[in-house]
């Protein structure tokens, strides 16, 4: 039974969480945010279905990926993100690394990427976070 809990069930196709509405802004370099500098990071727990992550990739770049692990979403896993390696990590569950550029799992027979949110910029201090 322990087994069951621990490992990832064996998915043959993309896997996709539930849709949510998302349509939120950030002020990025705004006194206290943590998304300043190129390689930080913050999490937006009330956002999309198991929360969100924007991350400060190049100068004028930003990437947003949902928390919900995609591969176990029902079972409430979630993904961190590990400054260390620079990669998203499912720790709760079945331990799968998925790449921060991408979304995609690294090193792992499950294809499931994950949900990843467009980020545009709408004016010189606001991005936006949406489906």
């Amino acid at each position: 039974m322990l087994l069951f809990f621990t490992s990832c069930p064996q998915h043959e196709k993309f896997r996709e969480i539930p849709a949510t509405y998302v349509n939120f802004i950030v002020r990025p370099f705004s006194l206290d945010n943590d998304l300043h500098a190129i390689g930080n990071y913050k999490y937006f727990p009330a956002q999309g279905y198991n929360g969100i992550i924007v991350y400060h990739l190049s100068t004028s770049e930003f990437l947003a990926y949902d928390l919900a692990c995609p591969n176990d979403y029902e079972y409430g896993c979630t993904i961190v993100y590990d400054p260390k390696t620079s990669t998203l990590i499912d720790r709760k569950c079945c331990g799968t690394t998925f790449n921060i550029l991408s979304g995609f799992p690294e090193g792992s027979t499950l294809p499931s990427p994950l949900h990843s949110y467009k980020v545009t910029w709408i004016n010189k201090e606001e991005i936006q976070v949406s489906n």
